[in-house]
């Protein structure tokens, strides 16, 4: 039975590693993408 039970944490542990963002900043705010794109959209020197 501990067998069973061993093989089901880690197949759970598999399934939440795979769905985890590892691009995720915690520290960031919902209008920090855009801020980045306008940065990154100056310095290329494009028109807007």
């Amino acid at each position: 039975m501990s067998r069973i039970a061993n093989r089901i944490q880690n197949r759970i542990q598999n399934r939440i590693r795979n769905r985890i963002d590892h691009n995720y900043d915690p520290q960031a705010n919902a209008t920090n993408p855009f801020a980045t794109a306008e940065d990154q959209a100056r310095k290329s020197g494009s028109p807007r």
